[in-house]
């Protein structure tokens, strides 16, 4: 690996630079905090007159496969956009006189030629920044400088929109606030043919603010296929099942790796237990996402009430009011074994009803969710070990549901007894039952 200190004005406005971000890395997703931090650090340059500031490390490899010599970013790719949509906020402000300053023209064109534009490319200009599908036709309907084509529910228009309403307050000329961006520095890094990309990812967020599994396992999936290769799997795998899930991707893989690989995992170490998974089983990429996107699909059944059932779904939209995420995987095996033909989907609405109700008396009764936890961790289990009738399997769920209950609750009717007095019951019992060591 090669490293040196550089400026990110020299970095961006390299010949023929661009930022190809591919497609196994995150999607776009700085929020309005972020971006205001980095619009403050602009403005205290200025202001105290500081000759650089430390903008962070770009990683860079050497793609190979493209018909070009390329470099893809690796890390990174958050700080290069967010510039990247500050400087088209910056370009439009200007171009269309919003705001001003001395030299309009010239400040324009360097925005245009160094952070925004490769001219040098087969005599025509090209978009330097090449973001992930979605977050790039959000990026490119930003140029039009018109609202009405906007894309207003990605994160790239509502960090421009903020960008160019900050600009308009003038806290800093529009030209002062460009010779801040021209001191942002940064640790250029660019991996050697020998080295692993997979291992420098993984090294790289081991510490610090560490991306989700789901972001791991994109990138161990998608970063040792060819580009063809990475579109096609995006496309039609990838990108539909970030969509079914509403991009909870973290939580549909942790679900499916209990349901496929063991019961007892923390969503902390999912990523690993991937790895072991797949390269256990010798498990192909294509296999994996074909697989991962039936339980997309499922999990988005679940997410948005979209079953054949009109009281399933009801009971699903009721359940995340409660907030109950942690039988989620549970509802996405039931919902499996309907798909299959095992179970049939009266059956399943009769045991999802019949959790919803056991759930809410939880719920009120402030049961610790540890507790809840653990006794969806049992059904779980029993559900995936079960080899018997459907009518057997319902029946064993009753009677696990009256055991629970009858240790929960007191045995007459729980209407004899005042909310205050379940609730000190249950904070009692649960005091006493989680101050005994596991054997």
């Amino acid at each position: 690996m090669q490293g040196e200190s550089t400026k990110l004005e020299w970095f961006m406005s390299g010949a023929s630079s661009r930022f190809d971000i591919p497609v196994y890395q995150r999607n776009y997703n700085w929020r309005e905090a972020n971006c205001k931090q980095l619009f403050d650090d602009l403005v205290k340059i200025i202001k105290h007159n500081r000759k650089t500031h430390f903008f962070g490390s770009i990683i860079s490899v050497l793609d190979h496969y493209g018909p070009e010599v390329e470099f893809l970013v690796i890390d990174g790719q958050q700080r290069l956009t967010t510039i990247s949509i500050l400087c088209v906020a910056m370009y439009n402000l200007l171009t269309h006189y919003k705001v001003f300053c001395e030299e309009q023209e010239y400040i324009a064109k360097q925005l245009w030629v160094k952070f925004l534009m490769d001219e040098e490319v087969h005599h025509r200009p090209e978009i330097k920044m090449r973001n992930i599908k979605d977050d790039q036709e959000a990026y490119l309907k930003l140029f039009t400088n018109d609202p009405q084509q906007f894309i207003m529910e990605s994160r790239i228009t509502k960090n421009y929109l903020y960008f160019y309403n900050r600009i308009l307050e003038m806290e800093i000329p529009v030209d002062k606030l460009y010779e801040a961006i021209t001191r942002l520095e940064i640790i250029k890094l660019t991996l050697d043919v020998d080295d692993d990309p997979q291992l420098v990812f993984e090294s790289l967020n081991s510490t610090g603010l560490a991306l989700e599994d789901a972001d791991k396992i994109r990138n161990y999936v998608f970063m040792g296929l060819t580009r063809a290769e990475q579109e096609y799997f995006f496309t039609n795998y990838w990108n539909p099942i970030q969509k079914a899930t509403n991009y909870e991707v973290n939580h549909l893989i942790f679900s499916y790796l209990k349901l496929h690989y063991k019961l007892d995992l923390e969503l902390g170490n999912a990523y690993f237990d991937f790895k072991d998974y797949m390269e256990g089983r010798g498990i192909t990429t294509e296999a994996f996402l074909k697989s991962v996107s039936v339980y997309a699909q499922l999990y988005g059944n679940i997410l948005y009430g979209t079953t054949a059932s009109e009281a399933l779904n009801a009971s699903f939209a009721r359940l995340e009011k409660l907030e109950a995420w942690g039988v989620r995987t549970y509802f996405i095996k039931l919902l499996k074994l309907v798909k299959d033909g095992t179970f049939s989907l009266e059956t399943v609405e009769q045991i999802v009803l019949t959790l919803e109700h056991h759930i809410l008396k939880r719920t009120l009764c402030d049961i610790p969710p540890t507790a809840m936890e653990k006794s969806f961790r049992i059904m779980l289990k029993e559900l995936q070990g079960f080899q018997g009738s459907e009518e057997a399997y319902l029946k064993l769920f009753m009677d696990g549901l009256d055991k629970a209950d009858a240790m929960l609750f007191p045995q007459e009717n729980v209407m004899h007894h005042t909310l205050e007095e379940l609730k000190l019951r249950n904070a009692i019992l649960f005091e006493e039952v989680l101050a005994v060591p596991a054997n």
